[in-house]
């Protein structure tokens, strides 16, 4: 195995692997990455302190690709991670986790798109979950720009192992993962890098994410989601507003369509989405009408959903500054009049 700690310029891209005592998944992610369609890459796996057979593992593969980097002592995910970016002097860096799969055409699918689409700077894919009894369906994210960006409103919308990024955004925007985001430090970084360049997602499953009870999401769920909220804030603060804890869940449990749950809601998701709209129109963080459609067919839902005689949907409708003659129908009226009469 060569072992080097610069990736090769001459390469296209350079698959960055931080790993930490992952030796029971090791062999089968490496694996994966080495059995890629694409072979015009390296692959730098930073080795960050691990006590067991992780290295000895690493260090059983003669492919001339795998460079490596020991850190000295365990320095954490996002150290890593950035030690690696800095390194790195590829046209593009892909992300991959040393305990999951990436699928054989996967990086020549996201290196066609990336040339194809100069203006993205992060591409992510479709995946996958599993564990020791199989597969089972993981996220099918939007694809496009826009809609990412909207969902980020409530939740990350780019899985960190299935990126792609390109590497001149990094460097000339000086963009590293913040240690102050632990556990949702993708998240942060999708958030700020998205502020320079576009988002993207293939509509294909390239990749597949284990699930095992060692995983971020189960470990540290709190702090995950106590820093997942704070990049939420902070996209809400850019539209022009500001939420607590409690806005950011009722939001969040809208989005999902978890519309029984939100029944006794109306009034505050009503004046939450009211305040979005108008805040928008100021800040332009969304185009105006593409954020109007969305809150309209948002609060036509909810209101579909819970339509009934003591909730008076078409009123709770025009109540809507975003609800206009436009965009409500004579069809959708007629509908929530019906369930206004019929259910109880």
């Amino acid at each position: 195995m060569k072992s080097n700690s610069l990736s090769n310029s001459d390469k296209t891209l350079t698959v960055l692997m931080p790993v930490y005592n992952a030796a029971p998944f090791l062999n089968q992610a490496i694996d994966s990455i080495l059995s890629q369609t694409f072979e015009n890459f390296d692959l730098l796996i930073i080795n960050d302190g691990s006590t067991d057979k992780s290295v000895e593992i690493i260090e059983s593969y003669s492919d001339n690709r795998i460079r490596i980097i020991h850190n000295r002592e365990n320095m954490g995910l996002i150290a890593s991670l950035n030690l690696g970016m800095e390194q790195i002097k590829t046209k593009y860096i892909a992300r991959a986790d040393a305990d999951d799969v990436c699928l054989p055409a996967r990086l020549e699918n996201q290196v066609g798109y990336m040339d194809a689409h100069p203006n993205v700077g992060i591409c992510g894919t479709w995946f996958e979950n599993f564990d020791k009894n199989g597969l089972q369906l993981g996220a099918r994210y939007a694809n496009d720009n826009l809609h990412i960006k909207l969902k980020h409103l409530y939740q990350i919308h780019v899985s960190h192992g299935t990126a792609i990024f390109r590497n001149s955004v990094i460097k000339d925007n000086n963009l590293k993962f913040n240690p102050e985001f632990a556990h949702a430090e993708d998240y942060d970084f999708f958030d700020r890098m998205g502020q320079v360049c576009e988002l993207a997602n293939l509509p294909k499953v390239l990749y597949q994410v284990r699930q095992h009870e060692q995983s971020v999401s189960k470990t540290f769920s709190t702090t995950q989601q106590e820093n997942s909220e704070r990049v939420k804030a902070r996209i809400f603060q850019r539209m022009g507003i500001t939420v607590n804890s409690t806005e950011l869940e009722l939001y969040r449990t809208l989005q999902h369509q978890s519309y029984y749950e939100l029944r006794q809601n109306a009034e505050q998701l009503l004046s939450l989405l009211n305040r979005m709209f108008e805040a928008n129109l100021e800040s332009q963080l969304f185009p105006v009408e593409f954020f109007r459609k969305h809150l309209f067919a948002t609060w036509f839902s909810y209101c579909n959903a819970n339509s009934n005689r003591r909730f008076p949907a078409h009123q709770w409708l025009k109540k809507a500054v975003f609800v206009n003659g436009s965009n409500l129908s004579f069809t959708q009226l007629l509908k929530l009049r019906i369930k206004e009469v019929i259910r109880q």
